[in-house]
């Protein structure tokens, strides 16, 4: 970064950021975006020569650049937080950066599901290990659709024995569970066998390494992988999950509220992630 009123900027901008307590590690990534649409306007002041037809050529440039599509949504956000901060510090009236979305014509990685064949496969190995606490994790994440986080912070209370229901809370709202045609009717008793196992008699179902934290979302990804090796991420479980609920009903409203999505469109692009285009078809997408 050369220009004088970039860099003068920058400094009040990660000034107010050490003052609000913000780790200093992200600093670098600001300082690449600012310094990468100065470079774009041939070393002019960014403030006075942004505007949104400005921001879509960015992108163009970037991508004609070889940048990575994540690297050029990380450098728009990083940009319009910089501008959020110049309206709030006074020096320009509007951030014409608000509500900018780029949008790429880069192919989307397509989403196989696991076949029955290999769930089968899958969940044979772990019973014969006798890994409960495995089987569990892979059972709410398939048949209740559950992400990984969410398995990581079930807590024994939400979870009715007597109904066969999951009381499943992200991001402020709750979704209750049971009676989909993906849920093993053994799951609940696959639960109680784990908590006799574990002595685990309230709070969270999955304990962390420390007394009365959950396991950390990450670890169980991490055991499945190193113990029972399977292709893609964990995350697979419940897209397979989400793609026999679809092909059992074709129904996206029941299956945005088994995979507790806000908004139909997020259910939808799961339609496009599955690799079964009869079926796709069948859905007319």
């Amino acid at each position: 970064m050369k220009n004088p009123e970039n860099i003068t900027n920058y400094l009040k901008f990660t000034k107010s950021m050490k003052d609000r307590g913000i780790r200093t590690a992200r600093f670098s990534t600001y300082w690449s975006a600012i310094s990468r649409m100065e470079r774009f306007l041939d070393g002019k002041e960014i403030t006075k020569n942004i505007h949104s037809d400005t921001m879509t050529e960015f992108c163009l440039w970037m991508e004609r650049d070889k940048i990575k599509v994540s690297s050029i949504r990380q450098y728009i956000k990083r940009l319009e937080n910089f501008l959020d901060f110049m309206v709030a510090s006074g020096e320009i009236e509007k951030n014409v950066m608000k509500n900018f979305r780029y949008w790429t014509a880069a192919p989307e990685k397509i989403i196989e599901p696991f076949s029955k064949k290999e769930i089968d496969t899958f969940l044979m190995r772990i019973r014969n290990k006798g890994d409960i606490r495995a089987e569990c994790w892979v059972l709410l994440m398939l048949g209740a659709g559950m992400r990984v986080s969410e398995v990581a912070r079930l807590k024994v209370e939400d979870i009715d024995f007597k109904k066969k229901t999951i009381s499943v809370t992200n991001k402020g709202s709750v979704r209750v569970i049971g009676h989909y045609p993906s849920l093993d009717p053994q799951l609940f008793v696959k639960l109680l066998s784990y908590m006799e196992s574990y002595k685990i008699m309230g709070g969270y179902m999955f304990l962390g390494n420390q007394p009365g934290e959950h396991i950390y979302k990450g670890t169980i990804g991490t055991y499945l992988h190193s113990h029972y090796t399977f292709r893609g991420k964990s995350h697979i479980f419940r897209h397979t999950g989400a793609s026999w609920i679809l092909k059992s009903s074709g129904d996206l409203i029941t299956t945005q509220k088994f995979l507790g999505h806000r908004n139909l469109i997020t259910t939808f692009n799961y339609v496009h992630k599955i690799k079964d285009e009869k079926f796709r078809f069948t859905l007319g997408v």
